[in-house]
């Protein structure tokens, strides 16, 4: 499955399991609200790109989890959201993340390897990976000039560990 938005909906589940994305390319939730019981992740990814947007900052976050093995990765792009993981691991090989007046908050380590590629917009509202332990850094940084972009600090990463980076 590729190329499929749901807009406005309003995902509930009293289920004790989260629901899954596999194996599909550019999926994307724009203006959504997730009712799921507070042990349940949003979403659960293999071999996914996920689009989250929203027309605003406000929405709650997103909480994601999934698996990563023989080579397959994820792809997160956050637009106006906010997106909580545990598992790094769910991003796996080859990651592509992008993160416009949006933030990810990683509640463990997080290890980007050379492949991965992640793209920030700068501008009035932040673009932030913040990292409650150990923040092992590689791959390519894009940074793209968002609304309100202008001289000033940009405050990308932050992380409550050690900070490893790959030259």
């Amino acid at each position: 499955v590729s190329n499929v938005v749901f807009r406005e909906i309003r995902l509930t589940s009293a289920s004790p399991r989260s629901p899954g994305i596999y194996n599909a390319r550019g999926i994307q939730f724009a203006d959504c609200q997730f009712n799921l019981p507070d042990t349940n992740k949003t979403f659960r990814l293999y071999n996914a790109e996920l689009i989250v947007t929203n027309s605003a900052a406000g929405a709650a976050p997103v909480k994601l989890d999934g698996l990563s093995t023989n080579g397959v990765g994820n792809d997160l792009k956050l637009y106006h959201a906010q997106a909580a993981l545990e598992n790094t691991n769910t991003f796996g090989v080859a990651p592509r993340l992008a993160l416009f007046a949006a933030t990810l908050t990683v509640s463990n380590h997080c290890a980007l390897d050379s492949s991965a590629v992640i793209e920030f917009g700068l501008g009035s509202e932040p673009a932030t990976v913040m990292v409650e332990s150990n923040l092992n850094l590689g791959g390519t940084l894009n940074l793209t000039p968002g609304a309100g972009f202008g001289y000033g600090d940009y405050l990308l990463f932050t992380h409550g560990g050690i900070l490893v980076t790959n030259d």
